[in-house]
């Protein structure tokens, strides 16, 4: 459990100047130190994409590949070999 603490507070730092820039709100309150990412909160809360449209579309249409781009690597498996 250290090691996956440890990778997703290492993955927060990484991402969350980043996270702000393109998203404009702070990564902290979507991201857990055990679990990483909530990407469903943010889906909720944040995006919140119209009627049939995917969070990844709606991504891509207000925020370009670069928001798209940077979930990708949110929720990205931590390669553990």
């Amino acid at each position: 459990m250290y090691d996956l603490v440890t990778e997703n507070k290492a993955r927060y730092i990484k991402y969350a100047v980043e996270f702000q820039k393109v998203f404009g709100t702070p990564l902290h309150p979507f991201w857990d130190i055990v679990t990483g990412f909530d990407i469903i909160k943010f889906d909720e809360e944040y995006i919140k994409p119209a009627d049939g449209m995917s969070t990844k579309e709606a991504i891509r249409a207000k925020y370009g590949e670069a928001g798209v781009k940077l979930i990708e690597n949110l929720i990205a498996s931590i390669d553990r070999s």
